[in-house]
């Protein structure tokens, strides 16, 4: 009996690596387990691409993007490994040495009961845990036949970077007053002026006053010359600095850094009855182009938190915008 319809037709030798070219890239473990707790698919595979696209972790660009948030993704993590999360406040161990715990994304707890260390796994770490819960286990047994997951508590890396300040309080003091002087004490005006500096100072004044006393007139005609000429040179030195800095010269070369290298930063931009400027305000923030995990994804919209009603999406302004400047007309 001949078939009809779009089963009559068979289909055509495909080259072999056609299906493959089609076929998407697969999920780096550190996103593909969200999908058991409801994140979409599409999502994932656009963080996949833009930390591809940046050289950073997939889970930093994912975070970075606001589409997940830190706390719901790491809650999600300690599930899948069988861990406990936490929170509040716990106290670290003496071995927590800042700021070396918060770069490794690991820090031992102090106390016998319960786990013996928190982790706000990234990367590589984050990479080696789920690798021990892929297929959906359970962390395995530790040493003595302990199950590793009750040794071991997740936290967010904010919250972990927040317990090892709080843990460190005295020694970030005691840096920020005496890093400098201990590091190079002639940068710094602890350990005030130099027996040098001492004694240019006193030969100064004694010369001054030694020739105040033999000619006072001539003197005084030699001091206003040259702070003349200290002036003079002042002004000409910023004439020529201002000269040099209008002449297009070819920048330096500059060795690139890798985006995974450079610091994050958190921009806070406070409002008060300024609706009016608040879509040109979110523009200029998703406008901003540095690289890193502050890269906003495709899809993701800024946000900003507009006391005390909450959290106003772009779109939201867009309207209050049109409405003033409806308003104004």
């Amino acid at each position: 009996m001949p078939r009809s319809g779009l089963g009559s037709k068979a289909p055509g030798r495909q080259h072999p690596g056609a299906a493959l070219e089609r076929r998407p890239a697969p999920l780096p473990a550190g996103l593909a387990f969200l999908t058991a707790y409801g994140v979409n698919p599409a999502l994932l595979l656009l963080a996949a691409a833009e930390a591809r696209r940046q050289a950073i972790t997939p889970e930093a660009a994912l975070l970075a993007s606001g589409s997940v948030g830190d706390s719901f993704y790491y809650r999600c993590l300690a599930h899948r490994l069988g861990a406990a999360f936490i929170d509040g406040e716990v106290a670290l161990g003496d071995g927590a040495r800042y700021p070396h715990v918060i770069h490794a994304g690991l820090a031992p707890l102090d106390g016998n009961a319960g786990p013996r260390w928190l982790a706000a796994p990234r990367g590589p770490l984050l990479d080696r845990l789920l690798a021990r819960a892929r297929g959906g286990e359970r962390l395995t047994r530790g040493r003595g036949g302990e199950c590793l997951g009750a040794r071991l508590a997740i936290a967010t890396p904010s919250h972990l970077s927040r317990l090892a300040r709080a843990a460190a309080t005295a020694s970030i003091l005691r840096d920020a007053s005496f890093a400098l002087a201990n590091l190079d004490p002639s940068l710094s005006a602890k350990t005030g002026p130099s027996q040098a500096q001492c004694a240019f100072v006193m030969a100064a004044i004694a010369a001054s006053t030694f020739a105040f006393g033999l000619a006072p007139a001539f003197t005084l005609a030699v001091v206003s010359l040259s702070m003349t000429c200290f002036f003079l040179a002042s002004i000409w030195l910023r004439l020529f600095a201002g000269a040099a800095s209008t002449v297009c010269g070819q920048e330096p070369f500059q060795a690139r850094v890798e985006d995974r290298l450079l610091p994050v930063y958190s921009v806070v931009a406070a409002l008060h009855r300024e609706a009016r400027v608040a879509p040109q305000l979110a523009a200029a923030l998703a406008a901003i182009d540095y690289p890193g995990i502050m890269a906003q994804l495709p899809q993701a919209t800024p946000v900003l938190k507009v006391a005390p009603t909450g959290w106003v999406s772009s779109s939201d302004f867009r309207s209050l915008h049109r409405h003033s400047c409806e308003s104004r007309g």
